[in-house]
C-alpha cells in the first residue's frame, strides 16, 4: 500500500533525525572531554572537530535511515507513527539542552572530573 510505504518513510526520517541529533550532542560533549576524541573528529583540519561532528552525524542519519527502511515492520508503520513523533520531539528538546552552554558547560566539567 502506498500510504503504508509513506508512513514507513516518515518513521524512518523522524527516527534517523533523532538518532543523528543524539550522535551529534554526545560527540560534542566527548570532543571537549577527550583530547584524543577531539583529534579523531578532525576530518578536515581547517574546520577542526566540527567537520567530524557533521560528517559522523550525517553518516549516522543515512545508516539508520537505510537500516530502518530495509528492516522495519512495514505492516505496522501506522502503529509506530505516534512513537516516532514523540521520540523525535523528545530528542530535539534534549538536543537543545545538551548543546546549550548552560547545560553543556556543567556536563563537560563534571565528566572532566
Amino acid at each position: 500500500m502506498p500510504q503504508e510505504r509513506n508512513l514507513n518513510t516518515i518513521n524512518a526520517m523522524l527516527l534517523a533525525t533523532a538518532f543523528s541529533a543524539t550522535i551529534f550532542w554526545i560527540m560534542n560533549i566527548f570532543k571537549v572531554v577527550s583530547p584524543g576524541f577531539n583529534s579523531f573528529l578532525q576530518v578536515y583540519k581547517p574546520a577542526g572537530p566540527l567537520s567530524g561532528l557533521f560528517v559522523y552525524s550525517i553518516l549516522g542519519f543515512v545508516v539508520f535511515w537505510l537500516l530502518w527502511s530495509l528492516f522495519s515492520m512495514k505492516a505496522n508503520a501506522k502503529k509506530y507513527l505516534k512513537a516516532s513523533i514523540i521520540t523525535f520531539y523528545v530528542t530535539i528538546i534534549l538536543f537543545f539542552f545538551m548543546v546549550w552552554p548552560g547545560v553543556f558547560g556543567p556536563v563537560t566539567e563534571f565528566l572532566k572530573g
